[in-house]
């Protein structure tokens, strides 16, 4: 199984020529640890989607929000304050 995880790969079918138009504010929750979709997916869109911001989580694989929900509570909480705070200025 784990050799099948290491060349797989996630079809694209043209997100690349799209992800860019996402305009809302973006937070992507990673798993440091995720071996199905590896972390270099979630650099990826983070640095295509202007404005996003990205958490990887240590500890966590693919599951991150069952592995970790504390973390993934306290990422969301201090995006959405972060949100609430720039809609305000």
């Amino acid at each position: 199984m784990s050799s099948f995880i290491t060349w797989w790969q996630i079809p694209d079918k043209g997100l690349k020529f799209r992800i860019h138009r996402i305009k809302a504010p973006t937070l992507l929750i990673w798993g440091v640890q995720d071996r199905f979709i590896p972390p270099s997916y979630a650099t990826d869109f983070h640095q295509r989607i202007a404005g996003s911001r990205l958490d990887l989580i240590d500890g966590a694989g693919h599951l991150v929000t069952l592995e970790q929900p504390a973390a993934v509570l306290d990422s969301i909480r201090r995006f959405t304050t972060s949100i609430l705070k720039a809609s305000t200025c």
